[in-house]
């Protein structure tokens, strides 16, 4: 193993996953048409400015991630029930605090935070959009997951199947089932 600068632990095997992943995620979201890319963006951004050289913990995590959903809900004026992001971002967020504060490790906060994510995704089926394009089609909405809720739902459970927390076909197996 090579020796890190500045006195810093190396990066482990982990680590690098980790932030191959997150570069990956964030340019492709860069890519993204309307405003979610750089909704997203930001968001990342604001997660990053958390993260420490000495690795990633629960607590840091959650700030991080409460950061982000701060800055779009100021710039997007979105909340929970909009059938929008943060459906499924507000909720993550809360178990990844309730988690951190908890003494939960990564790997747990975010199975916590998937689960959230995911239960806000899905009630996003019900709901018809006040905020965000489908605010534009109305009724024709019912009926259809929001793509940024389920966006984050998909991102928190890869993140907790990056961790070995979750069976790496979990991610996408709750998704087959809301579309029948």
């Amino acid at each position: 193993m090579r020796a890190a600068p500045h006195g810093r632990r190396a990066p482990g095997p982990r680590d690098r996953q980790l932030r191959h992943r997150v570069r990956c995620d964030f340019t492709g979201f860069l890519a993204t048409g309307g405003t979610s890319g750089p909704l997203f963006g930001m968001w990342f951004r604001d997660i990053s400015r958390c993260a420490s050289p000495a690795g990633a913990n629960a607590s840091k995590l959650a700030s991080g991630v409460a950061a982000g959903l701060a800055t779009i809900q100021k710039l997007g004026g979105a909340n929970v029930g909009d059938n929008t992001t943060i459906d499924s971002l507000s909720p993550a967020s809360d178990a990844l605090t309730a988690a951190a504060a908890a003494g939960e490790s990564v790997g747990e906060a975010l199975i916590a935070a998937a689960a959230a994510a995911r239960a806000g995704a899905e009630s996003t089926a019900d709901l018809v959009a006040s905020r965000g394009r489908a605010s534009y089609v109305g009724e024709l909405a019912r009926g259809v997951l929001d793509p940024g809720a389920v966006t984050i739902a998909l991102f928190f459970q890869t993140a907790a199947a990056t961790c070995g927390t979750t069976a790496a076909h979990e991610p996408l197996a709750w998704l087959s089932s809301a579309s029948q």
